[in-house]
């Protein structure tokens, strides 16, 4: 996981910057997260969708949002966010997409 905690360390140090997302900046970090090839990312995947997506790897993607964007990992959040479309929706509602 040490590219994830890189990336998000980089989107961290540009917290000057008002905090946005963007599909990319999620891919990447869902893709280190689950250490899969970014060819096998669907906006479809999500917890139990994917070989790689389990428990554990949904509270470790979970907490790479909160580490990259500042959000705070509640109940309502691991409900929420079950797949890729449910992150991006959450992070809709929460923080500023960028471009």
């Amino acid at each position: 996981t040490g590219a994830v905690e890189t990336l998000a360390e980089g989107v961290m140090m540009r917290r000057s910057e008002p905090v946005t997302w963007t599909d990319q900046t999620i891919k990447d970090m869902i893709c280190a997260v689950l250490d899969i090839s970014p060819s096998t990312y669907s906006a479809d995947i999500g917890l139990n969708k994917h070989p790689r997506w389990d428990s554990l790897a949904h509270v470790q993607v979970l907490l790479a949002l909160e580490q990259a964007f500042g959000l705070v990992v509640s109940d309502d959040m691991y409900d929420r966010t079950r797949t890729v479309k449910d992150i991006r929706s959450y992070l809709e509602d929460h923080i500023s997409h960028g471009i």
